[in-house]
């Protein structure tokens, strides 16, 4: 299936921008595309799959989340042409706290959800609090290489894959830890994972091996992911 009939002729995708709480169907939609796309995977490594587990994930206070959804595009008249594809796709960036029916024009109640992003903005040393956000908008103080974006989820509706709706994702969640000041965005990806693979490492840009990963370490073969990330900020010397 080819990405423009993926999508009906009348409907362009819109990426918003959501912060912790979202409203319970988008989060249960992100629930159900995750266990579509990984739940197999999940259960084959050392990790398992806890659905419960994740859901606490997706609630977390400090969760942040690029949604993508369809919308009729005669809403979307500017929407911005994807690359490499004919879907037209619109973002709206905004981190309000989002549990109203929905935000401004968007009707998030009756959302179709066909990809998204779920990430954290992190301390680099896991010492720091694993339960406080790490933003410098509050700290003002925090040196500019304490704080990282860390990439838990990117699923896209199997459908809409090598569409450019995930590389569009990307470029949004990078963009947005730049002007945030995070010094990089830090992601797992399973080894056995090899499409996920060569997509952060071949079709991105900037990705690499992180300098934490297990394969970096003795007995690193031992385990069944690798850790990558994009430096965004240069440590000073």
């Amino acid at each position: 299936v080819g990405c423009s009939s993926a999508v009906e002729k009348s409907s362009a995708i819109r990426i918003v921008h959501l912060k912790s709480p979202i409203p319970s169907n988008i989060r249960n939609q992100c629930l159900q595309l995750f266990q579509i796309n990984m739940a197999e995977m999940y259960r084959a490594s050392s990790w398992g799959l806890d659905m419960e587990e994740k859901k606490k994930e997706f609630s977390h206070p400090n969760a942040r989340f690029l949604v993508a959804m369809l919308e009729c595009a005669s809403e979307s008249s500017n929407a911005a042409q994807t690359s490499g594809s004919d879907i037209p796709i619109r973002t709206i960036s905004s981190e309000t706290s989002l549990s109203k029916k929905g935000y401004g024009d968007v009707d998030l109640k009756a959302a179709n959800l066909v990809g998204f992003i779920h990430y954290r903005h992190e301390f680099d040393s896991q010492d720091n609090g694993e339960e406080q956000e790490c933003e410098h908008n509050n700290t003002p103080s925090l040196p500019p290489t304490l704080c990282q974006t860390y990439l838990y989820e990117l699923q896209i509706k199997p459908t809409l894959q090598k569409c450019g709706l995930g590389h569009r994702l990307m470029t949004i969640l990078e963009l947005s830890s730049q002007k945030s000041k995070m010094s990089k965005v830090v992601l797992t990806v399973f080894k056995a994972n090899q499409r996920a693979m060569k997509f952060y490492l071949e079709k991105l840009k900037g990705y690499g091996v992180d300098e934490m990963s297990p394969s970096n370490f003795v007995n690193g073969d031992e385990y069944d992911y690798e850790i990558l990330s994009k430096v965004l900020v240069k440590k000073s010397r």
